[in-house]
C-alpha cells in the first residue's frame, strides 16, 4: 500500500492485509495529525517512510538522468493481461532490470 498524505493514513494501515506494509511518501498537507496507535497495532502492519526529495532534487534528478542519457534496464515486458504471469515472474528473483506491464 502507498499513502501519500492527505489525512488518509489511518484508512491506509485498517486496508492493509495483516503483516501488511504501508509506505507513507510525501504529504499533502502541512498540518500536523495524529493517528491511532491501536489502529497500527491491531494491523500488525508496517508503517515505512519514504523520502521521495524535494522539487530541487527531482529536478537535478532529471538533469542527470538527461545529460548522462541514462535508460532504465528493462528485463521483461508482460501484456497486462499477463499481470499475474509478470508478478510471478517478478517474484523468482531472476530479473536483470525492471519487469514492466504495458496497457497496450
Amino acid at each position: 500500500m502507498v499513502d501519500v498524505g492527505g489525512g488518509t493514513l489511518e484508512q491506509s494501515i485498517q486496508s492493509v492485509g495483516l503483516e501488511g506494509q504501508v509506505n507513507f511518501i510525501g504529504r499533502l498537507s502541512d498540518q500536523s495529525t495524529t493517528i491511532n496507535l491501536n489502529i497500527l497495532y491491531n494491523a500488525v502492519a508496517t508503517l515505512r517512510v519514504v523520502f521521495a526529495g524535494n522539487r530541487a532534487q527531482f529536478i537535478a534528478m532529471n538533469r542527470a538522468i538527461a545529460i548522462n542519457h541514462m535508460k532504465p534496464i528493462i528485463d521483461r515486458v508482460f501484456p497486462f493481461d499477463d499481470v499475474v504471469d509478470a508478478f510471478r515472474y517478478y517474484e523468482k528473483g531472476l530479473a536483470f532490470g525492471k519487469v514492466v506491464i504495458s496497457q497496450s
